[in-house]
C-alpha cells in the first residue's frame, strides 16, 4: 500500500512532492490511481470495488471479557515473533490471525506458517487495485481462526510467523501480521469485531480518499466505562499523518498519529482507551488519512477493529437488617434484645432469578450490596453448612414474617427478623432425646461454689488448709464430669475429667480434697467473669474478688418469684455453657435461650408497652421451665 518512498532518490521525491502541491495531498511519491496516467492524473482514484469497507466477520466471534493483540511488520524479514499477553487466570476463547500486503500481481499470499504449522487464511478484502506505479498494485487482507492450535494460553505466548510472501513480479509488499485474542476472566463484556480491507489516501479523490466509519453497538449502562479499542492497519509508514476518530454519544475523541512504523515497518497493531459515557450504547470509529502537505498524509489499509466494552454494573445499594431475640414481640430490635448470629438470609430477584445469601454476624446483623430493584428477602428454614437456620426453624418461633418484599434503593429500610424460643418445641426435643443435655444441676454448682470458697478463703486463688472440720455428718458422695477442651485444666487425657469426693450438707462447713476438684477457685472465678460478658451487661455483675461468694449466695437463696428463680437457673445454664456442658450439639439453641432469658431479666430497659407486661410474666414462667429442663436433662414441667 505504501510505495517505496525510501527507495526513491531525493530529487525525484522533491519533484513529485511539488506536483502534489499543485494537485492536492499525496505521498512523497504518490502515483496516479488505477486507470489513470501518472502524468495526466497523478492523484486519480477508482470507485471502491466492494472490499472497501470493514464489516462483521463471516465467522462467529466468541464471547468474553477482553481482547489482547500483538503484531509485527514483515517487511524485509523471513519470520517475526508475536508476543501476546493474556491475563493470568483467564480462559482463551478465540485466537484470530490477520495479515495483509500488496503485490503487482493480483493474487496475494493466503498461506503462512505459525510455529511451523501451515495456516490457510480466508480472503477478507481485495485484491483491490489501489494505485499505479510502474504497473498496477493490488492489496489483499486475510484472516485465519487458529484457536484449535492451542498456541495461546494465559500469561505470555509467543507465535513465530514465517512463509509470508505475496506473489512477486516486479515488487511485493509483505506489510505485516497480528494476532487478536478474545479471553474470558468471568467479567462480562460486549465484544465486537469488524474486519476486511479499507484503503485510503488523502490525495485520492472519491471513495479511496477515506475509510468508512464503523459503528459498534452494545448494552448501555448507567455509569461511565472505559472500552478497549484494537486497530490493525497496514502500510502507514513512518512520519505519515493519520488519526483515529471515535464518537461516543455527544462526545468525540481524536487520537492524533497513533499509527506509523519506524523505518521500513509498514504494520500497526495498537490499543486505544475509549471512554463510553453513561447511557451510551454505540460508538463509531474511523481511521483517517490526515489531509497534510508536508509531511504527506498517510496512505493506509484498515484491516481490523475490535472493541471490548465492559458491561457496567448498576450502582449497588445496601440492604441491611438484623436477626434478633424479640423479647417484647413488637417486631423491632430494642436495647436489651440481643442479635442471633450465624443465620442465613436469602435475597431473590424475580426479574432475573438471581439469588444471594448473607449470614448474620455476632450481633445478628447482615448486609447485601445489590442493584436497585424488587427483591424477596427471607430466612429459609434450611441452610447448608453450619448455619443456625434448621435449629432456628425447629426450636424458635418468629415474631415477624420470615419472608417479605424489599425494594432495594439508596434508602432501603432496615429489615428485622424477630424470634423467641418456643418452649413447647424445646421441651419436646429434650423429652424425646433429640436435644441431649449433660449440665450440672443448681445443687451441684452450689456445692462446688461452697467448696471453692472454703478452699480459697483469702481469695488468692490457692487452696487454704485451715483445718476446717465437717459439720453434721449428713455425708454424700458425688461424681462430676465435664467436657472441656484438652489442656483447659492442665490435665492430660481426652479432655473429659472426672471429679469425685465426699461432702456434707452443712452450709457453714465443707470439707473437700483440693486435688479432687475439677476446677481451681481461680478457674471458677474466671468462669464467672466470662458469664458477666455473655450477651447483655445484666443480669450478672459481680464484685471483683467476691465473684464466687456472690454466685454462691444467689444459688443457695430461696426465691418465690419466677423472675428471681429464672436468674438462679440462668446462672447455672450460663456456667454450664462456659465450661462446655448443658445442651449437646445445639450451641446456638442454648445461646438463644440465654439471650432471651437475659433480655427478660433486662425487661425494664426494653420499654415495652404496658399491655406486654402480662406477656412478660408468661414468658418468665416458660423460661423457668426451659432452664430447669436444660439444667436437669428433662423433667422441667410442661407448658399449658
Amino acid at each position: 500500500m505504501t510505495l517505496r518512498n525510501f527507495r526513491m532518490p531525493l530529487a525525484i521525491m522533491t519533484m513529485l512532492a511539488a506536483a502534489v502541491l499543485v494537485a492536492g495531498c499525496g505521498r512523497d511519491r504518490e502515483p496516479a490511481g488505477p486507470g489513470s496516467s501518472s502524468t495526466t492524473n497523478p492523484i486519480g482514484g477508482p470507485q471502491k470495488d466492494g472490499s472497501e469497507a470493514l464489516g462483521a466477520p463471516s465467522i462467529d466471534i466468541a464471547a468474553g471479557s477482553g481482547v489482547s493483540h500483538a503484531g509485527a511488520s514483515m517487511i524485509g524479514v523471513s519470520s517475526a515473533d508475536l508476543a501476546v499477553d493474556v491475563p493470568e487466570g483467564a480462559v482463551v476463547r478465540q485466537v484470530l490471525l490477520y495479515w495483509a500486503g500488496g503485490t503487482q500481481a493480483a493474487a496475494g499470499d493466503g498461506e503462512v506458517s505459525v510455529n511451523g504449522t501451515a495456516v490457510e487464511g480466508t480472503l477478507i478484502g481485495g485484491p483491490t487495485h489501489f494505485f499505479d506505479w510502474e504497473g498496477p498494485w493490488y492489496f489483499s487482507a486475510y484472516r485465519a481462526d487458529i484457536t484449535r492450535l492451542g498456541l495461546v494460553q494465559a500469561g505470555r505466548s509467543t507465535l513465530t510467523i514465517s512463509d509470508f510472501n505475496f506473489e512477486i513480479t516486479l515488487e511485493d509488499e509483505n506489510d505485516g501480521v497480528s494476532v487478536v485474542v478474545i479471553w474470558d476472566d468471568g467479567r462480562p463484556a460486549d465484544i465486537s469485531v469488524r474486519d476486511g480491507l479499507d484503503l485510503a489516501f488523502c490525495g485520492f479523490p472519491g471513495l479511496l480518499n477515506s475509510t468508512e466509519p464503523q459503528v459498534f453497538t452494545f448494552q448501555a449502562a448507567p455509569l461511565e466505562r472505559t472500552a478497549n479499542l484494537v486497530i490493525l492497519a497496514a502500510s502507514v509508514g513512518e512520519n505519515r499523518p493519520n488519526r483515529i476518530v471515535v464518537n461516543a454519544g455527544s462526545g468525540q475523541t481524536i487520537f492524533e498519529n497513533p499509527l506509523g512504523g519506524v523505518g521500513d515497518d509498514l504494520w500497526d497493531s495498537v490499543s486505544l482507551p475509549v471512554v463510553v459515557p453513561a447511557g451510551v450504547g454505540s460508538v463509531s470509529v474511523q481511521v483517517v488519512s490526515t489531509t497534510s502537505w508536508s509531511p504527506l498524509g498517510a496512505s493506509l489499509g484498515w484491516v481490523c477493529a475490535a472493541l471490548a466494552v465492559p458491561r457496567g454494573e448498576a450502582p449497588r445499594y445496601a440492604a441491611r437488617g438484623v436477626v434478633f431475640i424479640d423479647t417484647d414481640h413488637d417486631g423491632w430490635q430494642d436495647p436489651g434484645e440481643p442479635g442471633i448470629p450465624n443465620v442465613q438470609v436469602r435475597m431473590f430477584q424475580p426479574l432475573t432469578e438471581g439469588t444471594w445469601f448473607g449470614t448474620s454476624d455476632a450481633e445478628g446483623r447482615y448486609e447485601f450490596l445489590l442493584p436497585a430493584g424488587a427483591y424477596v428477602m427471607s430466612v429459609p428454614g434450611g441452610a447448608p453448612g453450619a448455619a443456625f437456620n434448621p435449629d432456628l426453624a425447629a426450636y424458635l418461633s418468629p415474631t415477624t414474617p420470615t419472608s417479605r418484599n424489599v425494594a432495594v434503593s439508596p434508602e432501603t429500610p432496615m429489615q428485622f427478623f424477630g424470634y423467641v424460643p418456643d418452649p413447647a418445641r424445646i421441651l419436646g426435643g429434650i423429652d424425646e432425646g433429640v436435644i441431649a443435655t449433660d449440665g450440672f444441676t443448681r445443687e451441684t454448682w452450689q456445692r462446688f461454689l461452697r467448696c471453692s470458697i472454703h478452699d480459697d478463703r483469702d481469695g488468692d486463688g490457692d487452696h487454704d488448709d485451715d483445718g476446717a472440720e465437717p459439720g453434721d455428718q449428713d455425708d454424700y458422695t458425688y461424681e462430676m464430669r465435664t467436657r472441656l477442651p484438652e489442656g483447659t485444666l492442665d490435665t492430660p487425657g481426652t479432655g473429659r475429667l472426672a471429679w469425685s469426693g465426699r461432702g456434707h450438707r452443712d452450709d457453714d462447713h465443707c470439707h473437700c480434697d483440693p486435688d479432687s476438684l475439677p476446677f481451681t477457685p481461680e478457674q471458677v472465678r474466671g468462669f464467672l467473669v466470662t458469664v458477666q460478658g455473655l450477651f447483655l451487661p445484666e443480669p450478672f455483675q459481680f464484685t471483683p474478688g467476691r465473684e464466687i461468694q456472690e454466685a454462691y449466695d444467689l444459688l443457695r437463696a430461696t426465691f418465690t418469684t419466677d423472675e428471681d428463680r429464672v436468674r438462679q437457673e440462668l446462672l447455672v445454664t450460663e456456667l454450664n455453657y462456659v465450661v462446655g456442658r448443658g445442651i449437646i450439639e445445639h450451641d446456638a439453641v442454648v445461646e438463644s435461650i440465654i439471650g432471651w432469658c437475659e433480655s427478660l431479666l433486662a425487661w425494664d430497659g426494653i420499654e415495652p408497652p404496658v399491655s406486654a407486661e402480662k406477656g412478660k410474666l408468661q414468658d418468665l414462667a416458660s423460661a423457668l421451665i426451659i432452664l430447669e429442663a436444660v439444667n436437669t436433662g428433662g423433667g422441667g414441667g410442661g407448658i399449658e
